[in-house]
């Protein structure tokens, strides 16, 4: 529940998956991974104790949705040491599972990691899971801002989710599936990669990017949210719509250029009426 950081490092540690650096006051250790240590050394490492705390919920209510409550109130509580996690952190801690492993291997694919230029995975990822410094200290990357744009896909393109702000649509998105099953987790993947592969298809080197003031393109997180979920409510013509691209360009830039509807999908509000006015203003544009 809490402390996942700390646990995973002693792990790797103990596999061996990183030397010991920056410590002032034993210096000669500085370089060794666990089986360079001295015998005696490993030996009172294997000596220490871990100490955990188990925290029932059943006396808190027996309701599912109660205890996930408390359960979300005590680890939030408890992240308060340290680096705060953010809200996609937070998820990634509390909704582990099988629906979660799917947003991080979306958030590897190499077409997503392109258009969001991401370091690709496949050259920065060793076989051990660790990660070079060019992917290591990317934003989205770090703080796993990645898994959550694959997350606003699916929390976003269900019209009945659209209901107070936009992190409790992603909390309860991840909440609702944690218990899909593998078809259902297929189904979701294959959305998932035909969207954004249909969205490049349209737009191309602009997928998800509106020009500034400087005339330079940017890439929108919300421009992205309108876009997918508008192809994905269009899917059945989406053959239409590629035979149309060239139209389909010069009407969604067309309507960037109005202030109002900019305001509303590019300006980032975060309200429920916001986001549902930001799918109907792109998924006009696009259909016509």
């Amino acid at each position: 529940m809490d402390g996942q950081q700390r646990l995973n490092s002693i792990v790797d540690f103990y596999g061996n998956g990183f030397a010991l650096k920056g410590l002032d006051k034993w210096e000669e250790l500085n370089g060794l991974r666990f089986r360079d240590l001295p015998e005696t050394l490993r030996r009172g490492l294997d000596r220490r104790r871990l100490s955990a705390t188990v925290v029932l919920v059943e006396g808190f209510g027996k309701a599912p949705q109660q205890q996930s409550d408390i359960r979300k109130l005590v680890f939030e509580r408890l992240n308060t040491g340290g680096q705060h996690l953010n809200a996609q952190e937070l998820r990634n801690c509390l909704f582990a599972g099988k629906f979660n492993d799917l947003l991080i291997e979306l958030a590897a694919d190499p077409l997503f990691t392109e258009i969001w230029e991401i370091p690709s995975h496949d050259r920065n990822l060793d076989m051990h899971g660790n990660a070079a410094a060019a992917l290591r200290d990317n934003t989205r990357y770090k703080r796993m801002q990645d898994c959550e744009i694959a997350l606003r896909f699916f929390a976003l393109r269900k019209r009945a989710n659209i209901k107070g702000s936009v992190r409790s649509m992603l909390d309860r998105c991840m909440e609702e599936h944690l218990n899909v099953t593998t078809q259902q987790l297929s189904d979701l993947k294959e959305d998932f990669q035909t969207r954004l592969k249909l969205a490049q298809q349209l737009f191309g080197a602009q997928v998800f990017r509106y020009k500034d003031e400087d005339g330079k393109l940017q890439l929108s997180q919300t421009l992205y949210d309108g876009v997918m979920v508008a192809i994905d409510r269009l899917w059945p013509k989406r053959d239409r719509l590629l035979s149309a691209r060239s139209e389909v360009i010069a009407r969604v830039t067309r309507l960037l250029r109005k202030p109002s509807a900019f305001d509303v999908i590019i300006g980032k509000p975060n309200t429920a009426k916001a986001v549902k006015k930001r799918m109907k203003l792109l998924v006009k544009a696009i259909e016509g």
